[in-house]
């Protein structure tokens, strides 16, 4: 999923419209391009893996952690890069 150093429009880069996942995510078919996966996908997925009626439950847990995790991964980085 780091396609962060070669994600671009340039010559030797991947543009963001064709990075794909190694694994679908299936709703009424197989969704791979990053681009084109949408909240419903994954909540169609967790009732066809019978993980129940969606995956709202489990969008929540994710975004509930996201900020926290930006924010100590940017911590880190800044104390790794004021060191050089």
């Amino acid at each position: 999923m780091a396609t962060w150093p070669i994600e671009d429009c340039g010559p030797n880069q991947v543009s963001r419209r064709d990075i794909k996942m190694a694994m679908a995510v299936w709703s009424r078919s197989q969704q791979y391009k990053v681009k084109e996966i949408q909240r419903r996908h994954f909540n169609a997925m967790a009732r066809r893996c019978q993980y129940g009626t969606d995956a709202e439950a489990l969008i929540g847990q994710v975004l509930a952690y996201t900020r926290g995790v930006i924010e100590r991964i940017s911590a880190k980085f800044s104390r790794v890069f004021s060191r050089s």
